[in-house]
C-alpha cells in the first residue's frame, strides 16, 4: 500500500469519506449536539488554516 502522499485521489476520498462516517457513527452515540459542535469545530479550524506550512522531517522526505 502506497503511503498516504502517493495515495491516488479516489483512494483519499474514500479514506476520508470512511473516516466522516466513523466520526459520525461516533456522535451520535455521544448526548446532545456534539455532532454538530464536533463539526462546527472543524469547519472553524479548515477556514482558519495554517499559520506557517509545516516542515517535513528530513527521514519522510526521502
Amino acid at each position: 500500500m502506497p503511503s498516504l502522499l502517493e495515495a491516488a485521489e479516489d483512494e483519499l476520498t474514500a479514506m476520508a469519506q470512511a473516516a466522516r462516517e466513523a466520526i459520525d457513527l461516533r456522535l451520535q452515540m455521544s448526548p446532545g449536539e456534539d455532532g454538530v459542535s464536533f463539526w462546527a469545530a472543524v469547519a472553524k479550524l479548515y477556514a482558519r488554516g495554517l499559520a506557517e506550512p509545516v516542515a517535513v522531517p528530513e527521514e519522510c522526505s526521502a
